[in-house]
């Protein structure tokens, strides 16, 4: 996972967590309690699509993408925050988001 290690590189401050469950972390972000969330190609589409929601209607973004097969990965948090962290992993992680 060359993207975690891009962001160890930053200038960021951050901490990695895994709750686990799709839906919590997102609905953190929806709160404001996490800045973004990344899942990396372990979700399934019904693992995703009602915490997306509520990120977005929280005012966030949740861009999903498929990855292979039925998984898919996803980034979320504010627009400028999601946009910040896709060009810091961009240059190691192409096929992510």
């Amino acid at each position: 996972m060359n993207w975690i290690n891009a962001l160890k590189k930053s200038d960021y401050i951050f901490e990695f967590r895994s709750l686990y469950c799709a839906c919590v972390p997102l609905c953190y972000v929806a709160s404001g309690n996490f800045d973004f969330c990344i899942h990396y190609a372990g979700l399934s589409i019904w693992d995703i699509i009602a915490p997306k929601l509520i990120v977005e209607e929280a005012g966030g973004i949740c861009e999903v993408k498929k990855y292979k097969g039925e998984k898919y990965n996803s980034i979320a948090g504010s627009r400028e925050t999601v946009e910040l962290i896709k060009k810091i992993i961009s240059n190691d992680e192409k096929k992510f988001i």
